[in-house]
């Protein structure tokens, strides 16, 4: 979506935004950063999934909110 310029909100648990960010468009990252990320595992070796249960619900509703109004007309 980020390569045809559609705005795009981005969650990133375990793999670093660095390397798998949108590019091209519009966007927002939400990162967790949990001390063990990021980690080389296709899917976490844990059962609580921690580094996606630390982004909260405000931190995603605040950058979706940021990216709407830069992107609305």
């Amino acid at each position: 979506a980020a390569s045809q310029g559609t705005a795009v909100g981005a969650l990133f648990g375990q793999n670093t935004p660095e390397r798998f960010a949108p590019r091209g468009g519009p966007s927002r990252v939400v990162w967790s950063r949990y001390p063990c990320c990021p980690c080389d595992g296709r899917r976490c070796g844990r059962q609580d999934d921690p580094c996606m249960a630390a982004i909260s619900v405000e931190q995603v509703s605040e950058a979706l909110a940021e990216l709407l109004s830069e992107t609305r007309p």
